[in-house]
């Protein structure tokens, strides 16, 4: 199973990008959607930073109601834009000026000045130009963003692409959960949650 589909790209909060364990369990998140497995001989723990609080996914799974579930229904193959960042190239060049930051640092004699980059805008990459090539974060380098459509499901919103996730777990169902709860799912070797949408 391919639990890294399930992890952030976001290149802020680092201890969700990949899978990590906590007692009895493997988790991956994105913030999104939540997936749980049995420990997995050799996946750590999160790792830790002062710039964000580490996820604690097992008050998340501490009460789940004996909800009714279901089979995810049909739904629309989910549809791409092109990523606005590297116009579909999957590949940026890094801002020379600025180094990637967006933002260029300089000092006088009385004072110390941080701007955004003229160069690029402050966006720190280019699609064209010069620097050195690297792979768009925004789109993990498929020069694609899935479009956020949506389906019920199990009498909720949610969007398509995390419903085609789930239609690809083996024998998964979806429990038909009141509110603005996330919603529970269970497939054959674990179980997780998802949010729906606000309608």
């Amino acid at each position: 199973m391919d639990l890294q589909k399930f992890c952030s790209k976001d290149s802020i909060r680092i201890n969700i990008n990949k899978p990590f364990s906590e007692g009895i369990y493997t988790y991956a998140t994105n913030g999104h959607i939540i997936v749980r497995v049995p420990r997995i001989e050799g996946v750590g723990e999160q790792e830790t930073s002062d710039k964000f609080n580490p996820v604690k996914p097992e008050p998340l799974f501490a009460s789940i109601p004996d909800y009714p579930y279901f089979t995810i229904p049909d739904i629309p193959e989910p549809s791409f834009d092109e990523c606005s960042k590297c116009a579909g190239t999957g590949k940026v060049k890094v801002c020379p000026e600025c180094d990637g930051d967006g933002e260029v640092h300089f000092s006088t004699r009385y004072n110390n000045y941080d701007c955004d980059c003229e160069t690029c805008g402050g966006d720190g990459v280019f699609v064209k130009g010069k620097g050195n090539e690297n792979t768009c974060e925004k789109c993990d380098g498929e020069g694609k963003i899935y479009k956020r459509e949506n389906s019920i499901a199990s009498g909720r919103l949610y969007q398509n692409i995390y419903l085609s996730w789930l239609k690809e777990l083996p024998e998964c169902l979806l429990a038909e959960t009141p509110g603005l709860a996330p919603g529970h799912f269970k497939f054959t070797g674990g179980d997780g949650l998802l949010m729906p949408l606000n309608t």
